[in-house]
């Protein structure tokens, strides 16, 4: 199988505008309150929810991969209900108002169906409000605080699911990294080990997403397959020829390193064409276009399109051929080379109006509760990126989250 290699990633303020923008969706709907649960050992139920958008701030990976990355999370404001029940007795609550600091990791999680990228909590700090020193701040931090984290790693978990290209290609996340402020998440197609050789400080900013050539010979095959013609033509106004076109395998896919944004492809196609009476002869003709292609956005989607086909040759094999149809020869030539001219100029008028898709410029948010949740990227721009060796298309731009309905 072949490799295709995508890579997605955020630097430390725009993934600030992500969670502020998803809290805005989110707080209203109560999600981010954790049900009411008894302390395990006491007599007290506690109720948890977050009242001020949280941030992150990114810790350098020091470690190679697949080790966690290691990342600060910051609540400026919770809210802590502490009720107390006693037997015989009305029940006392407790409110407290405070800050929270809690440590995560992201890491990769297996399954059968791929690799997904599990947020965890590890631990935490809540620090009230008050100036008052009490024993309370001592008892959320023991007993409260690993009820929440409990809740979030279990029962609310958050898994970032496999990155999808348009077209259904499907990349297990096999590498993340957190490195010049940026948290960047690397995909591979099937079970192959990434081939990205990633000089991460030269990401753009803001969130992106990028492909290599693997990736584009990958789609563009995808999209080119699917393309199957049965065209007829007239040769010398007396005679049918009905053709069959094949188009695909392409390769030789290559990022050029310059800021045209343009890529480099061959691509072989097959015509299989059947001459009526009285020749009755079926000949194929294969050949090989050299294209140059470059890349644009389009209704939300990094597109690739033909700029120029710089090359078509065909070569012509004439199969079952009759005695009496060889001693007419320079008849057969004269059908042919006319024929051939017919097919060229139809492959060059295909090709000219042919695109395919890349990727979406979407990120779906997984959740819970029914909300079908995009980010997707506003005011997009293309540029080529060269990652020693590596060259990747990187579409960037400002993330904005939306509620699909």
């Amino acid at each position: 199988m072949e490799t295709g290699n995508a890579v997605v990633g955020f630097d430390r303020q725009t993934l600030n505008d992500i969670i502020s923008q998803l809290f805005k969706c989110l707080h209203p709907t109560g999600i981010l309150k954790v049900p009411p649960r008894k302390v395990i050992g006491t007599t007290t139920t506690v109720s948890i929810s977050i009242d001020e958008a949280p941030s992150v701030d990114l810790v350098n990976s020091t470690v190679v991969p697949p080790c966690p990355v290691i990342f600060k999370i910051w609540v400026p404001s919770i809210t802590v209900l502490l009720s107390y029940d006693q037997p015989h007795k009305n029940t006392t609550s407790t409110l407290r108002q405070g800050a929270l600091s809690l440590t995560a990791s992201a890491t990769l999680n297996a399954d059968p169906q791929g690799s997904t990228l599990k947020i965890e909590t590890l631990h935490g700090i809540f620090t009230s409000n008050t100036d008052t020193a009490d024993s309370i701040d001592s008892i959320i931090n023991s007993l409260v605080l690993p009820v929440l984290m409990d809740y979030i790693n279990k029962e609310k978990p958050c898994h970032v699911p496999q990155l999808s290209s348009i077209k259904g290609l499907k990349f297990d996340i096999q590498r993340i990294i957190s490195q010049n402020d940026q948290l960047i998440v690397c995909a591979a197609s099937g079970r192959t080990p990434l081939s990205l050789a990633i000089r991460f400080c030269n990401m753009p900013a803001g969130a992106f997403i990028g492909a290599d050539a693997a990736l584009l010979t990958m789609a563009g095959n995808q999209a080119i397959s699917k393309i199957k013609i049965d065209k007829e033509f007239n040769l010398l106004n007396a005679y049918n020829a009905r053709t069959h076109f094949n188009f695909g395998p392409i390769s030789n896919v290559s990022i050029m390193d310059d800021s045209s944004r343009n890529v480099s492809a061959r691509l072989a196609i097959e015509a299989t064409t059947k001459v009526t009476q009285p020749y009755s002869q079926e000949s194929q003709l294969k050949g090989i276009a050299d294209l140059t292609l470059y890349a644009t956005i389009k209704d939300e989607r990094l597109c690739m399109r033909i700029q120029r086909i710089d090359n078509l040759t065909l070569e012509q094999q004439i199969t079952g051929v009759s005695d009496w149809i060889n001693n007419l020869n320079n008849m057969v030539l004269k059908v042919y080379n006319g024929l051939y001219k017919q097919v060229s100029n139809f492959i060059v008028g295909i090709l000219g109006d042919w695109e395919f898709d890349v990727f979406k410029l979407q990120f779906p948010v997984p959740t819970r509760d029914g909300l079908s949740i995009l980010i997707q990227l506003e005011d997009a721009q293309i540029a080529v990126l060269n990652t020693t060796g590596e060259a990747l298309i990187i579409a960037s731009g400002t993330p904005t989250v939306c509620i699909c309905t």
